[in-house]
């Protein structure tokens, strides 16, 4: 997702950018699942979880609203 020239308008992110983001956060979260149990993830890595997981949603919200937004303009 990137800013437009200057008015504030966030361009929806592109399919391999989506796609990109969704498949790094599925190794992330299936890593973290497998090392809870042993108690072997560290705060810093729920932090970064965390940071990843909230700009996943920013993501997932920023395409929903052009899909959205293209399905009411037809």
């Amino acid at each position: 997702m990137t800013e437009s020239s200057g008015h504030g308008v966030v361009e929806p992110p592109s399919d391999t950018e989506l796609a990109t983001l969704l498949r790094t956060a599925q190794s992330f979260l299936g890593d973290i699942a497998f090392e809870v149990p042993r108690g072997n993830v560290r705060p810093a890595q729920f932090a970064e979880l965390a940071d990843l997981l909230e700009r996943l949603a920013r993501t997932v919200r920023a395409r929903a609203e052009v899909v959205v937004y293209q399905r009411e303009d037809r």
